[in-house]
């Protein structure tokens, strides 16, 4: 006798649901996303962290140029703002969407739901807005920076040191070209 297959406890019309409302769930997460993105782009230039000759042109690719290179010092304050906006994002949405967004965060499966109760609306706010910001983050890490400031910082290096090292006075005479040099049937 074979041993008997455990049962699913979702029928395939709950397993279609569950999958469709999984996808809502996905799509609402990727729009906080992007509004989340647009927002720190907005951010005013007196209220980024960094010197005015700074080479990028936006906040957000100061956040993902400190997410690929790793922190700097000054990274904890730009954490909190960029969490910040997640959180408002996540605040800005109705409570029943937010509340199923919870569900699909990795909060849900923190939560003791064995009475079948949901959190206060503030944990459920508080894991939305984490979810929200790690995907941010993730973004950020894995999206191509416009410039690389790095890179930008050892090409100016290097037209420093080929100025520093190029001939200083221009006015010297310049050799003129020898017989050999000259093109054919041309008389020097």
């Amino acid at each position: 006798m074979s041993p008997r297959r455990p049962r699913s406890l979702l029928t395939q019309l709950d397993e279609d649901r569950l999958g469709v409302v999984r996808s809502l769930a996905e799509n609402e997460y990727e729009r906080l996303v992007r509004w989340v993105v647009k927002d720190i782009k907005n951010t005013p230039p007196s209220a980024r962290m960094c010197s005015e000759d700074w080479p990028l042109p936006d906040a957000w690719e100061d956040f993902k140029y400190q997410v690929q290179r790793e922190e700097f010092m000054d990274f904890e304050v730009f954490e909190d703002m960029v969490r910040m906006t997640c959180l408002s994002a996540a605040d800005r949405i109705d409570p029943t969407v937010r509340a199923m967004l919870w569900l699909f965060s990795p909060a849900f499966y923190k939560w003791d739901c064995s009475d079948h109760s949901m959190p206060p609306d503030e944990d459920v706010l508080a894991g939305v807005g984490e979810e929200v910001y790690q995907r941010v983050s993730s973004l950020a890490d894995e999206e191509e920076l416009v410039l690389d400031p790095d890179e930008e910082r050892y090409r100016e290096q290097i037209k420093e040191d080929i100025a520093f090292n190029s001939p200083k006075d221009e006015t010297e005479p310049r050799s003129t070209p020898q017989k050999s040099d000259r093109p054919e049937g041309e008389k020097g």
